[in-house]
């Protein structure tokens, strides 16, 4: 797993769900259906400003390139989300299967909102999810949230879930890296990442 760096930052990121689901058309008409299979998960394409030093430029590519064969991780942006103070998430369930996860060592009262993504570090991967309410956390910091996609992994107890700062981990997509360099030697980037399961 490697980290991308923040420097040069990200520009702009244009995400996406792959899914999986298959529809079903009767040919003789009739209601369409939706079969729905495990294995939805996000993707995205980043754009880089160009690198300010050279360094910065030689290391980013770097970390792409080895992110052909390694999986990389950054940062997924949220617009009109701050932060905030989540406190120090963790589930706290084992065995949840399905569309909701049990999350722990939230704050009292601290509001979950629609949309929200955050990742679940499980087995050493990231795994992002989007909640699909809004959800308070009880009072004992304490709070099953609905989710999409349905859970990939299965999650153990403590593992740690990223809601301040949610993450995509994945391979860099493709089977070639591109990159040009200006009359200025800086070095700006454009990637796609998908998460590998």
């Amino acid at each position: 797993m490697i980290n991308l760096p923040t420097c040069p930052p990200i520009r702009s990121a244009s995400m996406r769900l792959v899914s999986f689901a298959v529809d079903q058309v009767p040919s003789q008409g009739g209601p369409q259906s939706r079969v729905l299979r495990l294995g939805d998960r996000f993707a995205g394409e980043f754009v880089t400003y160009p690198a300010a030093y050279a360094e910065e430029g030689r290391v980013y590519l770097s970390r792409l390139m080895r992110g052909m064969t390694e999986t990389v991780v950054i940062g997924v942006p949220e617009p009109g989300m701050r932060g905030g103070d989540y406190g120090t998430p963790q589930i706290a369930a084992a065995g949840a299967f399905g569309s909701t996860v049990q999350i722990k060592g939230l704050g009292a009262g601290r509001v979950i909102p629609e949309g929200k993504f955050f990742s679940i570090i499980t087995g050493g991967q990231r795994f992002l999810y989007q909640a699909t309410e809004t959800i308070t956390a009880d009072g004992a910091g304490q709070a099953v949230v609905p989710i999409y996609p349905m859970l990939r992994r299965q999650p153990q107890i403590n593992d740690v879930v990223e809601l301040s700062a949610p993450k995509i981990e994945g391979f860099v997509q493709g089977n070639q890296m591109q990159w040009e360099v200006t009359k200025s030697k800086r070095i700006g980037f454009v990637f796609q990442v998908m998460e590998r399961e």
